[in-house]
Parts: structure tokens; C-alpha cells; sequence
């Protein structure tokens, strides 16, 4: 029995837009936002290093990761509804 999947989608560039077809998906700008937003921070105050698009068991989402001083902040975000399915933050 399969109790669980994971599908990515390799050599994909969330940055040109070329999303999947046949679902409503949120940008990765929207994404980024999000996150941003729950951070309590704003696009001038960190480094953006990730902004990925990816199936994970089964389910469209951003991987978004950022710095912010010494702080590395990762975050999951729905690709359909926006929100945010994960979250760490972790100092370097």
C-alpha cells in the first residue's frame, strides 16, 4: 500500500512564471509576500536566496527562504490559497 508521495518538479523557474496549467495558482511574488508579511518585515529588509515552486505529497507550494540579519527564515506556502503550510527561523 502507498501510505504517501512526493513529486517534484524539477528544472522548474517559479521567477518566469511557468506554472503548471490547469490550477489558479498564486505567483511566487504573492508568495513571497506572505511570507514577508507573517515575518513582520518588508522586501528592503532581507536577502532573498530561495522562491521555488514544488509538489509536495501531492499538494502545489512555494519553498521561500530568506535572510534577515543573522536570522535564516524558511517558509512553505500553498500555491493555491496562499497560505503558509510551514515556517522556521533559525540563527546563524
Amino acid at each position: 500500500d502507498i501510505l504517501s508521495y512526493d513529486y517534484d518538479a524539477e528544472y522548474y523557474d517559479a521567477a518566469l512564471g511557468a506554472l503548471p496549467s490547469g490550477e489558479n495558482f498564486i505567483s511566487s511574488e504573492q508568495a513571497k509576500e506572505a511570507a514577508l508579511s507573517h515575518a513582520g518585515l518588508t522586501a528592503q529588509d532581507i536577502q532573498f536566496i530561495k522562491a521555488d515552486f514544488d509538489f509536495d505529497d501531492g499538494r502545489a507550494e512555494y519553498e521561500i527562504e530568506f535572510y534577515y540579519g543573522m536570522a535564516e527564515y524558511s517558509y512553505s506556502i500553498d500555491a493555491v490559497t496562499g497560505d503558509i503550510i510551514g515556517f522556521e527561523k533559525d540563527m546563524d
